[in-house]
């Protein structure tokens, strides 16, 4: 199966994304893990959003956010993310562009508000084999 030009960018954008956020959420694991801060329940927090506890949720967020991994490891997640949202446009402006008029004026305006069809439409583009596209469609 050949890929596009959109669909190789969007599948890598993906793929930095999840290892961003792996490493990122690893690092606040185990930073609450030596902590031994734990949610509403007792459990081990994973995040720190499950910290119940407001003043030790501020001393952990002011704690965490001073840690220079932890800066540094946040940025390359959302800069991950903000490259995943433009690969993701860019893929579904492809995938519109070769789709008839008709469907195309009908399913442009629901891409850009309806977050199920977005995904729906990236689902498909995904799945297509892009020698199979005559190359006066796109």
């Amino acid at each position: 199966m050949r890929y596009s030009e959109q669909q190789r960018a969007y599948n890598q954008a993906r793929q930095a994304s999840e290892l961003a956020g792996a490493r990122a959420s690893a690092h606040e694991r185990a930073f609450l893990a030596a902590r031994g801060a734990t949610d509403r329940r007792g459990r081990p927090a994973r995040c720190l959003w499950q910290i119940e506890n407001d003043a030790v949720f501020d001393a952990l967020e002011v704690e965490y956010q001073a840690d220079p991994e932890a800066v540094k490891l946040q940025k390359a997640d959302m800069s991950a993310r903000a490259a995943l949202i433009k690969a993701e446009r860019d893929l579904v402006a492809w995938a519109l562009s070769i789709v008839p008029a008709g469907v195309r004026s009908t399913l442009a305006p629901a891409a850009e508000k309806d977050h199920a069809t977005r995904k729906k439409i990236i689902d498909l583009a995904m799945r297509l084999d892009a020698s199979t596209i005559s190359s006066r469609v796109v």
